[in-house]
């Protein structure tokens, strides 16, 4: 999996914590057609078909959080008085899947927390009232 994110110039902070997460060894096939594609910057949008248990967490959080490491890295650097802020916004269909994949995040980034901030908002009573915000890191 290390050599297959090496090949796609992720950020060296991201493979170490997908290397972390000791179950995932190889890519999957839908890992290796989509995640070049995700990862190009003239991919705008995407639309990915896949069947349980194939390895989609992992092939769109990993594009979209290195974008998102890179753009931390470019702000840090940035002279311009206006940063652009950038956010990942994922809507799931359960608590346990959004639970899920605040995890998979959080695990993910173990080495960049300085650059990115998992903020879970959710509505344990199930009304839209009352939404508290979790800050984990």
């Amino acid at each position: 999996m290390l050599a297959f994110l090496k090949s796609l110039k992720f950020v060296s902070e991201l493979n170490k914590g997908v290397q972390s997460m000791k179950h995932f060894v190889y890519p999957s096939i839908l890992q290796r057609q989509a995640m070049p594609a995700i990862k190009t910057s003239q991919t705008k949008n995407i639309v990915i078909n896949y069947q349980e248990l194939s390895g989609i967490k992992l092939t769109y959080l990993l594009p979209c959080l290195n974008n998102m490491i890179r753009e931390a890295i470019l702000n840090s650097v940035s002279e311009e008085k206006d940063k652009k802020p950038f956010c990942m916004v994922i809507l799931c269909h359960s608590f346990i899947r959004c639970q899920e994949i605040a995890d998979t995040i959080s695990e993910l980034i173990t080495f960049c927390d300085d650059m990115l901030e998992v903020i879970n908002l959710d509505s344990t009573d199930f009304t839209e009232s009352q939404i508290k915000i979790k800050k984990s890191m």
